[in-house]
């Protein structure tokens, strides 16, 4: 039981420090674009943060991880926010490369907190603790692929100021 909540607890604290992270660039971006991008990564993370804090509790409460696992994530879409973005602005959106840079390094960072999850998994053998951190590997390479997308789309499409 230990691992289990050790691996859960470093889990939430990862997830933490990225929507710190991501609030952090929320505050500093000077396009309403890169608002939304941000924006909608900092609550991505708080909800799996308080997932994990959840998990975390039940797992010290009933002694065993839950099956199935709590789905705890949401959907990145690079569509979705566009669109919401368009209905909500006469304008073009665009992007500042202060918000591009802050994108790419936010790239880095996922595939970071992807390679940290790849490690945790490696040193379990723990099959409830590795299906957790499988998820988490796939959920986070799909927040890098969104930010490639977008960074992509909005390169391809000049929207950078």
């Amino acid at each position: 039981m230990i691992e289990r909540l050790s691996a859960i607890e470093m889990a939430a604290k990862n997830e933490l420090i990225e929507k710190e992270y991501y609030e952090k660039l929320l505050k500093t971006t000077t396009t309403p674009l890169g608002k939304s991008i941000f924006e909608r990564l900092a609550y991505e993370e708080k909800i799996h943060y308080e997932g994990l804090k959840e998990l975390y509790e039940e797992v010290q409460r009933d002694g065993k991880l839950p099956d199935p696992l709590p789905s705890i994530f949401k959907k990145t879409n690079i569509q979705e926010i566009l669109e919401t973005l368009m209905l909500n602005t006469a304008e073009i959106p665009t992007i500042s490369k202060d918000d591009l840079e802050n994108i790419n390094r936010s790239m880095v960072l996922e595939g970071k907190v992807v390679i940290f999850y790849e490690r945790l998994l490696d040193k379990t053998s723990d099959p409830g603790i590795r299906s957790l951190f499988e998820l988490f590997v796939n959920v986070e390479r799909k927040h890098s692929q969104f930010l490639k997308d977008i960074k992509e789309f909005l390169v391809k499409a000049m929207f950078v100021e």
